[in-house]
């Protein structure tokens, strides 16, 4: 769990004034369990959430997603901009586009 966690709060840090506002999941896990993860152990100040039926798992090809996985959703609209599975090394590129 969690392997998306340290560089959501270093993406608030560097971009939270330009509109970003990373929000860590906890993939089937309960949401004491969530929350002892993202508040005590990474000391998240970012939103987080604990999807305990795997619900984000639909926005994915396939039965299983690879994690971390990101999705970039426009909050002008609301509208799933772009998915990834893994990391790549170059995660900001996909929402560099839509800070302001």
């Amino acid at each position: 769990m969690g392997q998306a966690g340290p560089e959501l709060q270093t993406w608030l840090d560097t971009y939270g004034a330009r509109g970003l506002v990373p929000y860590g999941v906890s993939i089937n896990e309960s949401l004491d369990g969530a929350r002892n993860y993202w508040q005590f152990e990474r000391g998240a100040t970012h939103p987080w959430a604990a999807d305990q039926m795997f619900s984000t798992g639909n926005f994915f090809d396939g039965g299983s997603i690879g994690t971390p996985a990101y999705v970039v959703i426009d909050l002008s609209n609301m509208e799933i901009v772009v998915t990834q599975q893994g990391f790549s090394g170059v995660e900001e590129n996909l929402f560099s586009p839509y800070l302001r």
